[in-house]
């Protein structure tokens, strides 16, 4: 029969609120300069690398909506093929066709962060 370890009792489960929040907060003591330093050492690379973090986060949102416009007009292919007779397929494979080009620019944008990223840290290498 295998024995389990012990459970190990959470460190901050008696800490003090004030204590807690203060190696909490105390992660972001130097934030300030570091971000200034990333700043002064290439600005270019610095709105760059933002500008794609914000878009990276917002891409997937556009793919989740542009997925619920593609289940719509199936449904709406579907219902007039039922009704109608007709194909009406058109609508169903521009929508995928725009997702597709969505995926292709969030992997897009994931390669232009990686790049800022990589380019950044040879800067900051030879600047500390």
């Amino acid at each position: 029969m295998r024995r389990h370890p012990p459970l190990t009792p959470n460190l901050y489960a008696n800490a003090d609120s004030p204590a807690l929040a203060q190696s909490f907060f105390g992660v972001f003591r130097y934030s300030r300069r570091a971000i200034e330093l990333v700043w002064s050492t290439n600005r270019r690379l610095s709105v760059a690398l933002g500008v794609l973090t914000l878009l990276a986060g917002a891409l997937p949102a556009a793919v989740a909506y542009i997925g619920s416009l593609i289940v719509d007009s199936v449904v709406a292919a579907t219902h007039a093929y039922a009704q109608l007779g007709a194909l009406a397929y058109r609508p169903v494979l521009g929508f995928v066709a725009l997702e597709a080009l969505v995926v292709a620019a969030i992997a897009g944008t994931q390669r232009g962060i990686s790049l800022c990223q990589s380019l950044l840290r040879a800067q900051l290498g030879q600047r500390v």
